[in-house]
C-alpha cells in the first residue's frame, strides 16, 4: 500500500491556539495548511514551503519553526478513484510546528503564493481540541 507524504503546517501562539484555515470552495471547512511532500524535500521545507505558497507566512520571518514530528501519521481516503489512479490509498501526515510570537493573528496573504491558486477565504485561532473535531472525519485519526 502507498501513501501520498503531506506536509501539515501547524503554527500556535502564546495563548496555545492553532491557526486554522477555511477552504476557499467550501465554507465552514477548516483545516490546516497542508501540501505534498515533493521528491527530494524534507517534511520540514515542505511545510514552509506550503505555508508560504497556502497563507503567505513565511518561516523565519513570521513564525519560527519548533520542530517536525518524525513520524508520519497515515489516513485512508475512502472510495476515491483520483488517488487510486495516483497509486495511493491515502496520506502519510507529517506535522511541523512553528510558533507565532505577537499579538493578533500572523500577517497572512491568502491570494496564492509562487504561483499556486488560492485555497483559503480566511484564518483563525482555535483551540487543538477543536480544530481536530472540525477536520473531516476519515482523517481525524491521523490527527
Amino acid at each position: 500500500e502507498k501513501f501520498r507524504d503531506c506536509a501539515v503546517v501547524v503554527v500556535f501562539n502564546e495563548q496555545g491556539e492553532v491557526l486554522v484555515c477555511q477552504r476557499k470552495e467550501k465554507h465552514g471547512s477548516w483545516q490546516f495548511p497542508q501540501g505534498g511532500v515533493e521528491q527530494e524535500e524534507t517534511p520540514a521545507a515542505a511545510a514552509s514551503r506550503e505555508m508560504f505558497e497556502e497563507i503567505g507566512i513565511e518561516a523565519n520571518k513570521h513564525v519560527n519553526i519548533v520542530d517536525t514530528l518524525p513520524e508520519g501519521q497515515c489516513y485512508r481516503v475512502p472510495g476515491s478513484e483520483s488517488w487510486a489512479k495516483k497509486g495511493y490509498v491515502g496520506q502519510r501526515l507529517f506535522f511541523s510546528l512553528f510558533f507565532f510570537e505577537g499579538a493578533g493573528l500572523p500577517p497572512c496573504d491568502l491570494s496564492g503564493q509562487g504561483g499556486q491558486k488560492a485555497e483559503f477565504d480566511s484564518v483563525r485561532w482555535n483551540s487543538l481540541e477543536n480544530a481536530v473535531a472540525e477536520i473531516v472525519e476519515f482523517k481525524r485519526p491521523a490527527y
